[in-house]
């Protein structure tokens, strides 16, 4: 059941992306087969209301399904935030549907961290990049903030989001009633935690660029986008280019894990905890 939740809240992510890019004009973006048949034109407000209906469907049906079949084969829903898991009742119909925008929203604030990280990476490139023009078409409006304000943003929502979330938890009883100040303190555990967002995203970078150096991975733009990416973010380690060795893509990625399960998972945990007095 966990997984049918995981690939639900996927496809839902890639029907929003279907109806985002309906909105604009639709980048010719590898990341869609129809882009290559589909010639580029303005957006309109009535594009892309099937993938979007679509959605409304995934996350107004699947919650029916849960009820029906979570208490059957004794499943019991958990939305785990690092720092705490959350578990649901499937045999209540109306703490499902909250279950499944919930989900639903937790992985669409992953895309989104996503591509403010790519915007604001790939900042000086032009539109005349495919998939720089399809992440700037997916940010909308948000690509216009400050690249430095995208880097923080999704810590910002992070924690604001968790200030409201935990008051509807404790009012749901899924969790200990905890003081005010004691939720703010747990915001700051939660935005630190979402720089944990771009971790595999980083780690995906980096060792498609370390393939592309030394494999042919083909003349998709994709690969090009992957390895220009990952140079900028590893531009501080071009020391350890020595010739036709480049050894920064590793090192970047260890860094990355390291900092993900050594730095920042014991800091969430440990500031989430921490007693107010």
């Amino acid at each position: 059941m966990d997984l049918i939740d995981w690939i639900l809240n996927v496809a839902g992510v890639f029907l929003w992306i279907d109806w985002r890019s309906a909105q604009a004009a639709r980048p010719r973006s590898a990341l869609s087969i129809a882009s290559t048949v589909r010639p580029a034109s303005a957006g309109s407000p009535a594009k892309g209301l099937g993938s979007l209906a679509s959605l409304a469907v995934i996350l107004l049906v699947r919650p029916l399904f849960y009820y029906s079949i979570g208490s059957a084969v004794n499943w019991i829903p958990t939305l785990n935030f690092l720092a705490i898991a959350i578990p649901w009742r499937s045999d209540m119909l109306g703490r499902m549907f909250l279950f499944s925008f919930i989900s639903f929203g937790k992985a669409l604030g992953f895309y989104y961290a996503w591509l403010l990280l790519l915007s604001a990476t790939n900042r000086n490139i032009s539109d005349e990049d495919g998939m720089q023009r399809f992440v700037r078409a997916q940010l909308g409006w948000l690509e216009k903030i400050s690249w430095w304000f995208k880097l923080l943003l999704p810590s910002v929502v992070a924690g604001l989001v968790w200030v409201g979330l935990s008051s509807l938890f404790m009012a749901l009883g899924l969790m200990p009633t905890r003081p005010f100040e004691a939720r703010w303190v747990q915001a700051g555990a939660f935005a630190l935690a979402a720089l944990l967002a771009w971790k595999w995203l980083l780690v995906t970078l980096f060792l498609v660029h370390m393939l592309n150096i030394y494999v042919y991975l083909g003349t998709h733009p994709a690969w090009a986008y992957a390895s220009a990416t990952a140079r900028r973010l590893l531009a501080p380690f071009r020391f350890l280019q020595i010739g036709k060795l480049d050894l920064s893509p590793l090192i970047g990625a260890g860094i990355v894990l390291a900092l993900a399960y050594w730095v920042i998972e014991p800091a969430v945990l440990g500031i989430f905890q921490r007693p107010i007095p």
